[in-house]
């Protein structure tokens, strides 16, 4: 019965006979009682066999398990923005032939990036950055200007330096779990670098590059990889053969237990 526009769920007389004897049931989303696996985004084993996934149906299940609500209205500023994109199938072009019977990426995890890239855009002002370009369109976010996917369409850079990004620092870019390198140099925003991410960056699978105000790094701390803005320290200004920001970025290399005398050279 599935392919169809009926209302209400499935009789549990059917359902017992789908679990208990050999009939099998194909029925729409909206129709089905099955469970639905809030962790991975698919649909439990139980009365129907198969489900045609309602992509609406499916964008609502989002909403409530990773925004909080399927209910938009319930968010305001940001966060209602977010949930009225990320709601809307004309915004995903993963859709463009309904739900995708097959995926490189789980389709969850695409809306999950995709998520944390609409906010981020969003909180640090995006309409004003330098370059924007595809940002917050239909297409793969994959293609929006300083993202970088592997080929199996999950994120693995952000490359937003010098781009006019202001307000807070992201808080959740680590749930981008592949992202391996991240620049955020010479912008304008406020706020110090999440513990998770600096954690993923000491453990050296992550590398990034970001702003003096924004990198906790300390003699116990070494968050960033390359710190831009330490230009009232001229002893630790790299020479140009160490860095393509010779004048204001200095790279921390905890690895090899470099040190910079006042020269500028290593030792």
């Amino acid at each position: 019965l599935s392919d169809n526009d009926m209302i209400g769920l499935l009789p549990n007389d059917l359902c017992e006979r789908s679990l208990e004897t050999t009939l099998h049931i194909y029925a729409d989303a909206d129709n089905c009682p099955n469970g639905f696996d809030t962790s991975t985004g698919t649909y439990l084993s139980g009365c129907c066999d198969n489900i045609l996934v309602d992509v609406d149906i499916y964008l609502n299940e989002f909403a409530a398990a990773i925004l909080g609500d399927s209910d938009c209205a319930s968010f305001v500023g940001v966060e209602n923005t977010v949930c009225s994109f990320m709601t809307n199938k004309e915004n995903h072009d993963i859709f463009i032939n309904g739900y995708p019977g097959t995926s490189p990426v789980g389709v969850w995890e695409w809306l999950k990036e995709r998520s944390i890239l609409v906010r981020m855009y969003l909180n640090t002002i995006g309409q004003s950055w330098n370059i924007q370009d595809n940002w917050l369109g239909y297409d793969n976010h994959c293609t929006w200007a300083g993202v970088t996917c592997s080929t199996d369409g999950v994120v693995t850079e952000l490359a937003l330096q010098n781009n006019m990004l202001s307000g807070p620092f992201p808080n959740d870019l680590s749930d981008l779990g592949s992202l391996n390198t991240l620049d955020l140099s010479a912008n304008y925003m406020a706020g110090i670098i999440p513990s998770d991410l600096c954690y993923r960056s000491m453990s050296n699978s992550l590398y990034i590059h970001a702003d003096v105000a924004n990198c906790p790094n300390s003699i116990d701390v070494e968050c960033c990889d390359l710190v831009y803005g330490l230009t009232a320290v001229p002893s630790l200004s790299p020479s140009a053969s160490h860095s393509i920001f010779p004048t204001a970025s200095v790279p921390i290399f905890p690895s090899f237990h470099m040190s910079w005398n006042v020269t500028g050279n290593y030792v």
